[in-house]
């Protein structure tokens, strides 16, 4: 195994992957920037394009010092806490007050008929009913409150800046003489009322425990409770193992009918026919020595088969086996009925049972009604006094919120800074406005590029390779013209048929190669592809051509033994090949003959061919096999280069092994075929083996000039 660098781990290695998504943005960024700064554009038109609106706040002050609020004292005993209580509480109240329905009520009626126009009048629409000014102050109006400071900032917001300013100041000012007019004349007689049924109740829950602890001395309650508590477990107990009884009786009872359901008599049996229809049952077959039983008779019925093949009926060995069977018939019939009688006591059993539960469950009811009647004034006693309490409770938080009620007119607030025009509206806003176009010029920027990458991950440039991929591009190669895709054969060795562009491609792609290797004296190269229909095979055959072209001597090995197609491209045709070799023994000791064994010939000058031979399933047992191994050992002294063709990679594992025992694997892709995350996955995949990827060929790519890429052949067939 080589070292591998971190590209060489990317499924596993997360720099890797953030990697990915860099290189998606790098090639569709120009894209992304296009759509950010048309959205950002869109965006900003349609919130300049809205109607200003604009707001005004002022500050409204609450003065709650002790003298100013309610006398903490009569109320509690806990002073201080009852007074941040008492505070907060207020400022609530006052908050709910100015965002009442009421209040804004209020403010209307106090609102002359020109005011009330100029607040409408922006509003107003030809298509539309004339708007609520109820609605638009609803609108407009909103009160924060900052409890720490006993501040208030009401604020107001109209299309028109002056009436904005204009209708908080009203609306605060109206509010204030709101607050201190008498609206709380009747609080006073409130309150004497509401002390007057905390004495009543207080006094009828005194007289109620009272009573309570007189009867639970008397009938000695705790006794009572405790006894309920037992019968009650009792009864669920008992009612548990009653539930449990007639599960077992229904199980019982339902071995029996379907007893019946066969035609079983359960008061005998007779014949075999009622024996298997018992057996078919396994609560049955599975009773007492049933089972064991059934199974020495089945033996004694296969011995009986033998013995009639070997003696005569009368023969001593016939004769005792077959009272051996008459014996295990009769005890398997005897088990059987002891079964079904058990079956049927059981569930005699079980009913009788269930009887007794049922008579315990009606004397533990009749126990526990009599405690019930014995109880239900204490329990009456009990819920009377908790009401009571409850109701108690209630009638103290009104008086508590009644006092403080009272207490509101004395606090003392102020406006401390009226609210004036603004000059600037607050919606749109130029900050949110800006910042939100920015945030979608960026998320176009990076989400659409990663997303086009994503949906649309086909290997198709450069880039795909040797970035995305991070290994080299050893070529691009265009697709030929019908005349020349019909001269295939001739295209490398006659470049006056239309192959000269062929030539050049891989006179270039065979430089790469070479510049980018190991010199050895003779370089084993793997050639392989994602899937079929890539191109790999005639990318195999030119390349072979060009390595003799530069007085080398080459052998090609079709490899791709379950679809040989090397010689149908060169239109030769052999006797024998590898597969037929290995069938005949892959005999490597007769090396003087050996080429004739394997059927290689000659196609061209420097180029030789090992076919692949006859098809066959066992491609991969054979390309790993020792004598493979051995047999292109042999075959390395021979040659310059053995250029060997083999499966699609993500189909059959054939050149994860071959490449074992090779320097070099070249890797095409056919242009826009398959997704480069799948053929960066499979060429990690080869990384882990002995030989180097070194470099993918870009097939069928369509470039518009000359310096774009390389020339091409006819790759389209698998």
């Amino acid at each position: 195994m080589k070292d591998t660098d971190v590209f060489s781990e990317g499924e596993t290695n997360p720099l890797s992957r953030i990697m990915d998504y860099v290189y998606m943005v790098r090639e569709y960024w120009m894209l992304g920037a296009i759509v950010g700064v048309t959205l950002g554009s869109i965006f900003c038109l349609f919130m300049y394009s809205r109607v200003p609106v604009y707001r005004s706040s002022l500050q409204l002050f609450v003065d709650l010092t002790e003298e100013n609020i309610l006398d903490v004292d009569e109320v509690v005993d806990h002073e201080k806490v009852f007074h941040t209580w008492n505070a907060n509480a207020i400022m609530n109240h006052y908050q709910i007050e100015l965002e009442s329905r009421k209040l804004r009520d209020y403010v209307i009626s106090q609102l002359d008929k020109q005011t009330i126009d100029r607040i409408v009048k922006p509003y107003r629409t030809p298509e539309l009913a004339e708007p609520s000014v109820s609605g638009i102050i609803k609108r407009a109006i909103r009160v924060d409150l900052d409890l720490d400071r006993k501040l208030y900032t009401v604020s107001a917001t109209h299309r028109d800046a002056k009436v904005a300013a204009d209708l908080v100041n009203l609306y605060v000012t109206h509010y204030l003489i709101y607050n201190l007019s008498d609206v709380g004349l009747s609080n006073n007689a409130a309150l004497s009322f509401l002390r007057k049924n905390v004495e009543e109740i207080q006094e009828s829950i005194l007289g109620d425990q009272l009573e309570l602890q007189r009867l639970q001395k008397k009938n000695n309650i705790i006794s009572i409770d405790e006894s309920r508590s037992i019968i009650i477990d009792k009864i669920t107990n008992l009612s548990t193992r009653r539930t449990e009884l007639n599960v077992n009786k229904q199980s019982f009872e339902t071995i029996i009918e379907q007893l019946k359901f066969r035609g079983f008599d359960v008061n005998g049996i007779e014949g075999d026919a009622q024996i298997a229809a018992a057996l078919e049952i396994s609560e049955v077959s599975q009773f007492g020595g049933v089972r064991a039983i059934k199974t020495a008779l089945d033996s004694a019925f296969i011995e009986q088969s033998k013995i009639e093949l070997l003696y005569l009926e009368k023969h001593p060995k016939h004769i005792q086996n077959s009272e051996r069977i008459i014996e295990l018939r009769s005890q398997l019939e005897d088990e059987i009925y002891l079964g079904i009688k058990s079956f049927l006591a059981s569930s005699d059993k079980i009913e009788a049972q269930i009887g007794k539960i049922n008579d315990s469950i009606k004397q533990l009811e009749d126990e526990a009604k009599r405690l019930d009647n014995l109880s239900i004034v204490l329990i009456s006693l009990e819920a009377k006094i908790e009401n009571s309490k409850a109701r108690l409770a209630q009638i103290e938080s009104r008086i508590t919120e009644t006092k403080i009620a009272s207490q509101l007119s004395k606090a003392n607030m102020k406006i401390i800074d009226e609210a004036v025009k603004s000059s600037t509206p607050s919606y749109p806003n130029n900050k949110y406005t800006i910042a939100t176009a920015i945030f979608l010029f960026c998320i176009s920027l990076i989400g659409l590029p990663i997303g086009i990458g994503l949906v649309n991950n086909k290997l198709r440039t450069p880039w795909d390779v040797e970035e995305f991929i991070r290994k080299p591009l050893l070529g691009e190669i265009v697709p030929l013209k019908k005349k020349q895709q019909q001269n295939i054969q001739n295209l490398i060795t006659q470049p006056d048929s239309g192959g000269k562009q062929v030539i050049d491609s891989f006179r270039s792609i065979y430089k790469t190669i070479k510049l980018g290797t190991s010199n050895a004296d003779c370089k084993i190269q793997v050639v392989t592809s994602t899937i079929p229909d890539e191109g790999k095979t005639v990318v195999s055959i030119n390349y072979a051509a060009i390595c003799a072209q530069h007085d080398k001597r080459v052998l090609l090995i079709d490899c791709d033994l379950r679809k040989p197609q090397i010689s149908n491209y060169t239109g030769t045709t052999s006797d024998t090949g590898l597969v037929d070799w290995f069938d005949n023994g892959a005999d490597l000791s007769e090396r003087n003959h050996l080429h004739k064994m394997l059927g290689i010939h000659q196609l061209d000058s420097g180029v030789y061919l090992l076919p692949a031979g006859k098809a066959t399933d066992r491609s991969t047992e054979l390309t790993e096999s020792q004598k493979f191994r051995q047999l292109i050992d042999h075959l390395s002294k021979e040659f310059d280069y053995i250029i060997i063709d083999t499966p699609p990679l993500k189909t059959f594992p054939d050149a994860m092994f071959i490449a074992d025992y090779a320097q070099d694997v070249i890797f095409v892709c056919r242009f826009n075929k398959v997704s480069r995350s799948v053929v960066k996955r499979l060429i990690e995949r080869l990384d882990s083996t002995a030989a180097t990827v070194c470099g993918v060929i870009i097939n069928q790519r369509k470039v518009k000039h000359k310096d774009d890429g390389y020339y091409g052949y006819y790759g389209s067939k698998y």
